[in-house]
């Protein structure tokens, strides 16, 4: 059984590299239809290329913003750049109005 579902994923996660390959072509294809212009057209080839390696690194890009989400709070601050008040938004204006 775990054969068969590592199988269905494998195929699954083949066919979405393909769908998002022939997206991203068909987007660059259709910037320069559109345009006549180089400069969109390389955006637009940038931009499937990021999209591309984001679809092929899932899995280090989820671990990544996990362990981002894990640590929230949990490491100590760089407080060398904060205002002398000791937060980021000080107020400082003469007439707030909150206090």
């Amino acid at each position: 059984m775990r054969e068969l579902l590592d199988g269905l994923m494998g195929d699954a996660r083949f066919l979405l590299r393909g769908i998002v390959s022939v997206m991203a072509i068909w987007f660059v294809v259709w910037s320069w239809v559109r345009t006549k212009s180089v400069v969109p057209t390389v955006g637009a080839l940038l931009l499937g290329a990021v999209v591309m390696w984001g679809v092929a690194n899932i899995a280090t890009l989820r671990d990544e913003v996990g362990e981002d989400l894990e640590n929230n709070g949990a490491g100590e601050r760089d407080t060398s750049l904060l205002p002398a008040g000791g937060g980021l938004f000080v107020d400082s204006w003469p007439n707030n109005a909150h206090g």
